[in-house]
């Protein structure tokens, strides 16, 4: 490190020790640098965002993963650099009638697994809930009869005649399945805080059918069902978030920030 040009920090406790020395450096974030609310005391969390934020002022260049990441952290002057997941072929073109729908994330307090389940409850889907933490086991004993709690499983039988993927989140930085489920032309529903939302839902009119700014079951349930039920309209959405998300790929992430090395050198 000593004869580096440039360093990139990952983590806030670099940033924080970089901000005090003479060297040029760019924080980039792929998470909130500072516990969320409800995740630490109250007095030591607005202690870490105090100093993580008087860091990266002093940062050559501060990036984040996506837009939702850029604009919580707020700062002026931050760089996107999106993140990146290993490619995945296309398994669906939105045709055909299915009525499988998939959650898969940590069963936590931040992912809203209960709403999931009360979406799903007395209606006319199977969903299949993947993934593993505090919660599983009280989910599990709430779900109805048309979920099943499983743990992780192999990516490819997440999206096996899957309808669409639900990401319930009201904080994610990234969500990698969300992307998963993009590369292999499964629609997506996703909460407006879901990190890579705007990154794969770039057309007003399907941000505004499929990113949720709700917590009522109900407008989820009606939106599910109007992927099963307009096939034009699958179609078309499942060509869109391909295309998007051809450009959440490693590769592209390790372009991108190659690109934004070079601007700094």
């Amino acid at each position: 490190m000593i004869d580096s040009d440039l360093i990139v920090s990952l983590i806030p406790q670099t940033d924080m020790a970089l901000a005090r020395l003479d060297r040029r450096w760019v924080a980039f974030t792929r998470g909130l640098p500072w516990p969320a609310a409800g995740e630490s005391p109250t007095g030591k969390r607005l202690l870490w965002r105090a100093l993580e934020r008087n860091a990266l002022r002093k940062a050559d260049a501060v990036w984040a993963t996506t837009p939702v990441l850029r604009d919580q952290i707020d700062l002026p002057g931050i760089q996107l650099v999106p993140a990146g997941v290993a490619p995945q072929p296309r398994t669906w073109t939105g045709e055909g009638d299915r009525a499988h729908v998939v959650w898969a994330a940590r069963f936590d307090v931040d992912k809203r697994p209960g709403l999931f389940v009360d979406v799903l409850r007395s209606s006319e889907f199977h969903g299949v809930m993947y993934g593993s933490g505090p919660l599983i086991e009280q989910i599990r004993s709430r779900a109805p009869s048309n979920i099943e709690v499983r743990g992780w499983s192999d990516p490819s039988e997440l999206w096996s005649n899957a309808l669409a993927y639900v990401g319930t989140s009201s904080r994610e930085a990234f969500g990698r399945s969300a992307v998963e489920a993009a590369m292999n032309g499964v629609p997506v529903l996703l909460s407006r805080e879901f990190g890579c939302a705007e990154l794969l839902v770039q057309d007003d009119e399907f941000a505004r059918l499929f990113i949720m700014d709700t917590d009522d079951p109900q407008k989820w349930r009606d939106a599910l069902a109007l992927l099963r039920s307009d096939q034009d309209l699958r179609r078309a959405y499942s060509q869109h978030l391909v295309t998007s998300s051809a450009a959440l790929t490693i590769e592209a992430s390790a372009m991108a920030v190659r690109q934004r090395l070079h601007a700094l050198t």
